[in-house]
């Protein structure tokens, strides 16, 4: 099921080793990139990132978080998120 937010939502994730890069991009329901939240190297641990969302109109979207390692693999992950 979709998170549902409001007008801010609060996103955690874990990394279990360092990171070169990790991009959190929402899009909406047709894919369309609305919003990059986060395009940085992240090192191993705990990340907590917070966003205004009232730019966006109500709807699903699709956040998804990219990690490229120092060997250059790469971990995708994909969630809905509901605005309301």
């Amino acid at each position: 099921y979709p998170t549902p937010v409001i007008d801010e939502v609060y996103m955690e994730y874990k990394l279990v080793s360092d990171f070169k890069q990790v991009q959190l991009i929402l899009y909406d329901i047709n894919g369309k990139d609305c919003l990059n939240i986060t395009n940085l190297p992240t090192y191993s641990g705990r990340h907590f990132v917070a966003r205004r969302l009232s730019e966006l109109s109500q709807g699903i979207y699709l956040y998804r978080i990219v990690a490229v390692g120092s060997d250059n693999e790469t971990i995708v992950k994909t969630n809905k998120l509901l605005k309301k």
